[in-house]
C-alpha cells in the first residue's frame, strides 16, 4: 500500500515539475517551484495548485479586458491635465528627474504634473484624524481602497463615519481585498450598505471555490474624497496602525495627502479597480473628476503597477532612479527581497560613489512573517561588501516603504522591495520631483537612523551558523515568497 502511494505520488511530482516547466515564468521562481515539490511530494504539490498554478493568468488576462473596456475613458480624463503636465526634460536639473522622466514617456505612465502640494505624516494618530476629518467634511464622494479593513476598534470607527456620510448624501464606496480583508463578514458590511454605500471584495478568495486568487492581491491603500484630496501612503485600517503601545510590534508608517493633478490619477486607479470588481463606470461621469485646482507649486505623479501590466512599472521606475543616482539612495521597506536587477543596480550605484542606504524592519508581527526577515538577511553580505549601509530598525515594525534619490527624487506607497510586490500585486505610489517634499523624506529617514542599528560585516559574518542556515534555506524560496 505504502509502495503504490508512493509511486502515484511521485508521478504526480514529476508530471507537475514537467507541467511548471512549461509555464516558462522566471527561471529563479521555476527552480524554486521545483525544489519545493521534490523536497515536499504532496505538500509541495498542494503548496503550487494553491500558490504557483497559472490559472491565475485568467485572471490577469481578465483584468486586462476589464482595463481595455475603459482604457478610452481614462485616456480622456488624462487629457483634462494637459495644462498641468510636465513636457519637456529641460524643466528638470537633476539626473534622475530626467532619466524618471523619459522612462515615464516610455512605459506611457501617468504624466508627471504640477500644482500639487503634499504633505508627509508619520504620526499614526495625525493620520486617523486626517481621515475621519477628511470622511465628515466630504460633500460628493468617498472613495476608500484598502488591502487591510480590521472589524476591530478602528474598522468600526470608520465603517461608522461613513455609514453617517451616505445618509447624509455623500456617495461612499469601499473597496477591500479579498485576502487582506476576509475577517470583514456580511455581518459587518451590513449597515453600510443599509446606509446607501457600495460595498466589494477584490478578488474574493474561498478555500473551495475559488481558492487561485491568492496571488493577484490588491494591495494599494488609498482614499479620494470629493475627487480634490487624495490619502495614499503605508496605513491600512486597523488597531495595530492606529495605536502605539511602545513594544516591539508597534507599526511605523508614513502617509501622504495630496491635492492638485495627482487627485485625479489617484481617482483614476480607484475607478480602474472598482469597475473590474464591480463592473461599475465611474468614467462616464465627470462627477468624480472635477477639473483640478493648482493647490501648490509641487511636481508630481501616480504610478501604479500589477501583475496586468507585463512591464512592472514601478520595478523599472526606480531601478532607472537607482541607476540614475549620482550622491544618494535611500531606501526604506519592511520585505526586502531584490531581484538580481535591483541588486545590480544598487551595487553599480555604490561603485560609482553614490551613497547607498537601506533600512529594514528587524522585528515583525507574527511568525510567518520573520521568514521574510531571514530571507532579506541573506543579500545582506552580497550588498555589504560593496559599501552599501544597511539599518534595521529596532522601535518596532518599520512599515513603511519609499525610495528617494539625490534628494531630488522619491517614491512612497504601498509597494514593498520584492518580488510579490513588483509582480504579483497591485500596488500605487505617489513619485516626487520637488525637492522640497524629497527633503522631508530624507530628514525622517535620518531622523530613523538613530533608532536603528547598523549591520557591520565583520560582526554580521559572524553569527550563528543555525541562523545562516536559515537565510539561506529561505533564500532558496524567496523567488516565491
Amino acid at each position: 500500500m505504502f509502495f503504490i502511494f508512493s509511486a502515484i505520488s511521485y508521478a504526480i511530482g514529476i508530471a507537475l515539475i514537467i507541467f511548471v516547466i512549461m509555464q516558462k515564468k522566471e527561471p529563479t521562481a521555476t527552480l524554486a517551484w521545483i525544489f519545493v515539490i521534490v523536497a515536499l511530494p504532496i505538500v509541495g504539490v498542494i503548496f503550487y495548485l494553491w500558490f504557483g498554478y497559472s490559472r491565475i493568468e485568467r485572471r490577469i488576462h481578465k483584468r486586462q479586458k476589464s482595463n481595455q473596456e475603459i482604457e478610452r475613458q481614462l485616456g480622456n480624463i488624462e487629457n483634462t491635465l494637459t495644462e498641468y503636465e510636465i513636457l519637456s526634460e529641460d524643466s528638470f536639473d537633476t539626473m534622475v528627474q530626467k532619466e524618471l522622466s523619459q522612462v515615464t514617456k516610455g512605459i506611457d505612465g501617468f504624466s508627471i504634473t504640477h500644482g500639487n502640494s503634499f504633505k508627509l505624516i508619520t504620526e499614526p494618530a495625525e493620520v486617523f484624524s486626517r481621515i475621519e476629518e477628511a470622511i465628515e467634511n466630504a460633500k460628493d464622494s468617498i472613495h476608500m481602497e484598502y488591502y487591510i479593513f480590521r472589524r476591530d476598534k478602528t474598522g468600526k470607527r470608520i465603517r461608522d463615519l461613513l455609514i453617517k456620510a451616505a445618509k447624509r448624501g455623500v456617495e461612499v464606496r469601499l473597496l477591500t481585498d479579498g485576502v487582506g480583508s476576509w475577517t470583514i463578514g456580511d455581518v459587518f458590511i451590513l449597515p453600510l450598505l443599509q446606509a446607501g454605500a457600495k460595498f466589494a471584495r477584490y478578488l474574493p478568495v474561498t478555500f473551495l471555490g475559488r481558492p487561485w486568487h491568492w496571488n493577484l492581491r490588491n494591495h494599494r491603500k488609498i482614499a479620494i474624497f470629493d475627487g480634490t484630496l487624495g490619502m495614499i501612503g503605508s496605513i491600512n485600517i486597523g488597531n495595530e496602525y492606529r495605536f502605539r503601545t511602545g513594544g516591539e510590534h508597534d507599526y511605523y508608517d508614513t502617509q501622504i495627502i495630496c491635492k492638485g493633478p495627482v487627485v485625479q490619477q489617484l481617482q483614476e486607479v480607484f475607478a480602474s479597480d472598482w469597475f473590474f470588481a464591480t463592473k461599475e463606470n465611474l468614467l462616464e461621469s465627470d462627477r468624480y473628476f472635477p477639473l483640478p485646482e493648482r493647490s501648490g507649486s509641487e511636481t508630481g505623479q501616480i504610478a501604479d503597477s500589477g501583475p496586468d501590466d507585463p512591464r512592472y512599472t514601478l520595478h523599472e521606475m526606480i531601478c532607472a532612479a537607482i541607476h540614475a543616482a549620482e550622491h544618494s539612495v535611500k531606501i526604506t521597506t519592511p520585505y526586502f527581497i531584490p531581484d538580481q536587477a535591483l541588486i545590480v543596480a544598487m551595487r553599480t550605484a555604490a561603485l560609482r560613489g553614490v551613497k547607498v542606504e537601506v533600512m529594514l524592519a528587524h522585528h515583525f508581527p507574527s511568525l510567518h512573517e520573520r521568514l521574510f526577515f531571514f530571507a532579506a538577511r541573506s543579500y545582506y553580505e552580497d550588498l555589504l561588501s560593496y559599501g552599501i549601509k544597511i539599518y534595521e530598525h529596532t522601535p518596532g515594525f518599520l512599515h513603511e516603504k519609499s525610495v528617494t534619490v539625490d534628494s531630488a527624487w522619491a517614491s512612497i506607497g504601498t509597494a514593498n522591495m520584492d518580488t510579490r510586490s513588483f509582480q504579483l500585486n497591485f500596488e500605487v505610489n505617489v513619485n516626487f520631483y520637488s525637492k522640497e517634499t524629497v527633503k522631508k523624506l530624507d530628514d525622517h529617514f535620518n531622523e530613523n537612523i538613530d533608532h536603528c542599528k547598523e549591520i557591520d560585516l565583520e560582526k554580521f559574518k559572524k553569527r550563528p551558523l543555525i541562523e545562516q542556515g536559515a537565510e539561506n534555506v529561505m533564500r532558496l524560496f524567496s523567488p516565491i515568497l
